[in-house]
C-alpha cells in the first residue's frame, strides 16, 4: 500500500472517486457543463486538473495497491471568514453543503474521499483520513471536518470509529437527476493535543 500526492495523470480516476464520494452529484453537474458529445466524466478529470479549484489535483492524496489507484481523498482548509454571499450563484440543491461548510471555517475539510469497490473493506479510508491528519497538523489545523448522507450509514459509523462526531445537520434537497432523501450530517474531527504541532 501507498499513499501519494495526485498527479495529473490521476484526474480521470479522481473524477471517477469524487462521483463516487458525491452520490452521483458530481457527475449531474459536469453533464450540465458538457457540449453534445462530450462524457462528464472528461469533464469532471479537466476539472481535476485545475490548480485553483476545491476539487483539484493538488489537493488530493492517491492510495495505491500494488501500483494501481485503489482510492483517493480530497482535502483543504476552508477559507475563515467563509462568505456565504453569492449562496444564490450555487443550484438550490448545493446550497445546503455550502451553509454547512460555514459552520466549520478554518477546519481541514474532508470535500471527497473514495475507494474503488474492488478495494473496499480493506482499511483504506482509515489510512487516508491519518494522512489527512498530518496535512491539518502541517497546517496548524485543529479540527477535521466533513459531510455525508444520512442514508451512508456505512460512512457515517467509519467516520465515528476514527473520532468524527455529528455537530448539525440539514434537510436535503433532491438534486434534478435522483431521488437522494434524508439528511446532509456535518461532522467534525476535533485533533487531541498529540495531534498538534509541536
Amino acid at each position: 500500500m501507498l499513499i501519494r500526492s495526485a498527479i495529473k495523470s490521476d484526474c480521470h480516476d479522481l473524477a471517477e472517486l469524487i462521483n463516487l464520494a458525491g452520490d452521483g452529484i458530481p457527475e449531474y453537474i459536469w453533464s450540465q457543463l458538457a457540449d453534445s458529445g462530450q462524457l462528464p466524466i472528461h469533464i469532471g478529470a479537466m476539472r481535476a486538473m485545475q490548480e485553483t479549484s476545491g476539487f483539484s489535483y493538488t489537493n488530493a492524496k492517491i492510495i495505491e495497491i500494488d501500483g494501481k489507484v485503489a482510492g483517493g481523498i480530497i482535502s483543504y482548509q476552508l477559507a475563515n471568514p467563509y462568505s456565504l454571499e453569492d449562496l444564490n450563484d450555487y443550484p438550490k440543491f448545493i446550497r445546503p453543503l455550502i451553509e454547512l461548510e460555514a459552520e466549520v471555517a478554518g477546519s481541514w475539510y474532508i470535500n471527497a474521499i473514495a475507494t474503488f469497490k474492488e478495494y473496499q473493506s480493506r482499511g483504506l479510508a482509515t489510512e487516508m483520513i491519518k494522512e489527512t491528519k498530518k496535512l491539518a497538523r502541517k497546517n496548524s489545523c485543529e479540527e477535521l471536518s466533513l459531510i455525508v448522507s444520512s442514508e451512508n450509514t456505512r460512512a457515517i459509523n467509519l467516520y465515528q470509529k476514527v473520532g468524527f462526531n455529528p455537530i448539525n445537520k440539514k434537510r436535503i434537497i433532491t438534486p434534478p437527476h435522483k431521488l437522494l432523501q434524508g439528511e446532509w450530517i456535518l461532522m467534525r474531527l476535533e485533533l487531541t493535543q498529540a495531534d498538534l504541532p509541536k
